[in-house]
């Protein structure tokens, strides 16, 4: 009895931990989850007019994961299919990216906050949230918009001691980022993507049976 009972955790044990990999490993799962949760926030803040604002944005960003859900009905069809599961594998590489990117943006941020943070008040200017050094938000959204070709020299004060220091980083992180990173970012998806191509026809076949057995009853299994 003992054993039968061992027997029936260790299935019992296998099947949750079965499960819940197969939950977590599915995309659509978790684009499903992140629409529950936002939605939830939406009806648990709403009641509250302080925080009416904040439930309105929940709602409004929950559009975004439940819409991009519906894709999983159109992987159905072979072509959709194919350009579905081609979409998920290339955002696995900009994933990686985006880890690297942020810890670029983590460093040099840091650098540009310490040396510039106070060239505002040289130019008569007032705390920006989204241009310059004054700011966090500022300093953030000024080395994306540099790393995307929008990078203004002139945000430095012509006057800071460390003008040509900063001058000198910006071009590095320019380097960095545009040149290097972006193009990693293009040539792994281009290897992604003829990979993908070389057997889309098993990877659409697959993500198929796999959707329909997600919408099977249980008897029908």
């Amino acid at each position: 009895e003992e054993e039968i009972r061992n027997k029936r955790e260790h299935w019992l044990k296998t099947e949750l931990e079965g499960a819940y990999t197969h939950f977590i490993s599915s995309v659509w799962n978790l684009l499903d989850m992140m629409g529950i949760i936002l939605v939830l926030l939406w009806m648990l803040l709403k009641p509250y007019e302080n925080m009416a604002d904040t439930s309105r944005a929940f709602l409004a960003v929950a559009a975004i994961p439940m819409s991009l859900g519906l894709l999983r009905y159109f992987a159905v069809e072979r072509e959709m299919g194919n350009l579905v599961i081609t979409v998920i594998s290339m955002s696995k590489d900009l994933y990686a990216f985006l880890v690297v990117y942020l810890i670029c943006l983590l460093g040099f941020g840091v650098s540009y906050r310490s040396l510039f943070q106070h060239d505002y008040l040289n130019n008569n200017e007032a705390k920006s949230l989204t241009e310059g050094y004054s700011t966090t938000s500022a300093t953030i959204l000024t080395l994306v918009d540099g790393s995307l070709g929008q990078h203004v020299f002139a945000l430095m004060d012509s006057e800071n001691i460390y003008l040509t220091l900063g001058i000198c980083l910006e071009i590095f992180f320019l380097v960095l980022s545009m040149i290097i990173l972006f193009n990693l970012l293009i040539a792994k998806m281009s290897s992604t993507y003829n990979e993908r191509e070389a057997k889309a026809m098993e990877e659409w076949e697959y993500e198929r049976a796999q959707i329909v057995a997600d919408f099977l009853l249980v008897g029908e299994q």
